[in-house]
């Protein structure tokens, strides 16, 4: 049997989006407080080509905002977390 063993991983990211005044606070609470929430997106729309990305355990930290063609954006660090194993990053193609 071969095997490729891919040991301390370190998964991370950014991400920035759009926020209301409600929300802004509600993430800046919760990126203080260390609250692990979840991330995922799809790319593509048609069947056979398309893929999902879904991060179960993630921790925001170091919140700035920031400006994208005149609008302010929370723009956020991300920490992929695994839960259980080698969990932490999910790939679905369909």
């Amino acid at each position: 049997v071969r095997a490729i063993d891919i040991v301390e991983r370190d998964v991370s990211g950014s991400m920035s989006v759009a926020l209301d005044a409600a929300d802004e606070l509600t993430w800046r609470d919760e990126i203080n407080n260390n609250v692990l929430t979840s991330v995922g997106f799809n790319y593509g729309t048609v069947a056979g080509q398309k893929i999902g990305v879904y991060c179960p355990s993630v921790q925001r930290v170091d919140p700035q905002t920031e400006d994208f063609e005149r609008r302010a954006l929370m723009k956020t660090e991300l920490r992929i977390l695994p839960q259980a194993g080698n969990d932490e990053l999910r790939i679905i193609v369909a």
